[in-house]
């Protein structure tokens, strides 16, 4: 196996004339720069380089770290590493109150408006965030938010680079008049939804297992046509109705070395959190009901408490996210991995043994 050191030689040695010009300006700075992004680049894209730690490693911020890591992963050459070009220019102090309340509704209006114009998106943000009536802060900053999520979203939408798993109420009625309670595991950077299961209580450990032995299936049907990731590098677990079994839970993965960097939440608010960013508080008929999750009845569409079976719901909730699915793999431009990260594979077969 050739080392980071070597490949970088070769990256060098296959310049196109152009870029071959560009390097040859460089200062050795700034050719030292352009070789540790490379290395950071190579460790980030293969799952060996967590994304906190390669944006820690890259020095800059987070924006400009996905911004280069989209466009290498398009195109590699040394454009993408950021290291030619002037200073950039000083910018207009922005208000820190303003850019956090916009950064905090971003990533779910790129999402829900992935079809939108950059203008447009950003227009949609400053109604979202509250600012439908004034605009306090100027255009190009605003496009800049909007872009750098896109560009992140880019960055690391292939499937199975970051996996969630969500538990929540939803607005079908049990027959005793409690909420199935839908388990979720999704990509978080494509959206895609992997697989599903039903409880009666919010059990992660049973209702992970069903729902990772569906995500198998459903990846065996779908792996040739999807962008895949070269690595499985993070897992976010959300707890359910026993905190204790989800510490278990992750401190498990952890210590079996599988789903990468595992994450808990744990927080009040934890139940459908990762199906909001997802989707918003609703997909298709199917609209999460977090605050009833561990007590109360359900709280269905128009008040209508008739009782759904198992059977109906799995078949309206197979049928929603069949078409997102659908909607999401048409919409992919590009090819990835031609498997499915093993990583992937075997978190969920492991998973899916604990039921």
């Amino acid at each position: 196996m050739t080392s980071a050191k070597e490949r970088f030689a070769a990256f060098v040695a296959g310049l196109s004339p152009a870029d071959r010009s560009s390097w040859e300006t460089l200062t050795p700075s700034r050719r030292g720069d352009a070789e540790t992004r490379f290395e950071i680049f190579e460790g980030w894209e293969s799952g060996e380089l967590e994304a906190e730690e390669a944006i820690r490693r890259f020095g800059r911020s987070p924006s400009r770290f996905y911004r280069l890591a989209a466009q290498w992963r398009q195109r590699p050459n040394l454009a993408a590493l950021g290291v030619g070009g002037s200073a950039p220019r000083r910018r207009a102090k922005l208000d820190p109150d303003v850019v956090n309340r916009l950064q905090s509704r971003v990533a779910e209006v790129v999402r829900l408006n992935a079809d939108a114009s950059v203008s447009r998106q950003a227009a949609i943000l400053l109604e979202v965030a509250g600012y439908a009536d004034e605009r306090p802060i100027g255009m190009p900053a605003l496009r800049r938010i909007v872009e750098a999520e896109r560009w992140r979203i880019d960055a690391v939408r292939r499937v199975g680079h970051q996996i969630l798993l969500d538990c929540s109420a939803i607005n079908f009625a049990r027959p005793d008049g409690r909420p199935h309670i839908l388990f979720l595991i999704a990509d978080a950077g494509t959206g895609l939804a992997l697989g599903f299961s039903l409880g009666r209580e919010a059990d992660v450990r049973l209702g992970y297992a069903a729902a990772a032995a569906e995500a198998l299936g459903w990846i065996e049907r779908n792996d040739a046509v999807l962008p895949w990731a070269a690595a499985l590098t993070q897992t976010v677990v959300v707890a359910g109705n026993d905190d204790d079994a989800a510490i278990g839970l992750v401190n498990w993965m952890v210590s079996e070395g599988i789903g990468g960097n595992v994450l808990r939440a744990s927080s009040t608010r934890r139940f459908g959190s990762q199906f909001r960013k997802l989707y918003g508080e609703r997909l298709g008929r199917v609209q999460i009901t977090p605050a009833r999750t561990l007590q109360g009845d359900a709280l269905p569409d128009n008040g209508n408490m008739a009782p759904w079976s198992e059977e109906q719901v799995r078949d309206e909730l197979s049928r929603t996210f069949a078409a997102h699915n659908k909607i999401v793999i048409d919409g992919f431009s590009e090819t990835g991995e031609a498997l499915p990260p093993s990583t992937l594979v075997s978190f969920l077969d492991r998973v899916a043994g604990l039921g």
